[in-house]
């Protein structure tokens, strides 16, 4: 019987999140560009991206700004939410995301 190795995955929702899950411990934020098995366009995505690190640090940024692939002080597991163009976040009471 062969072993299979844990892998990130993708998860729709709640609404018109689009979820990455990563298993395998990272060292940079998730940039969805050359992954082929997104479940939407990555045209369709919004540039805003919240990171949910395992243990409780959220930070909220643009995936296609500056710190698109930025380094985390060490390797972390958790997941990446993207929001579909049609549905915005409101971070806080303002929305921080426009869509592109």
């Amino acid at each position: 019987m062969y072993r299979t190795e844990p892998k990130d995955f993708w998860c729709l929702g709640p609404g018109k999140q689009v979820r990455r899950i990563h298993v395998v411990p990272r060292t940079r934020r998730f940039v969805p560009i050359g992954v082929t098995d997104c479940p939407v366009s990555i045209k369709c995505l919004s540039a805003c991206r919240e990171t949910r690190v395992k243990g409780g640090r959220v930070e909220r940024d643009f995936w296609t700004g500056t710190r698109e692939a930025a380094r985390f002080p060490s390797p972390w597991t958790g997941e990446t939410i993207f929001y579909q163009k049609s549905e915005q976040p409101s971070f806080g009471k303002e929305k921080v995301c426009e869509t592109a």
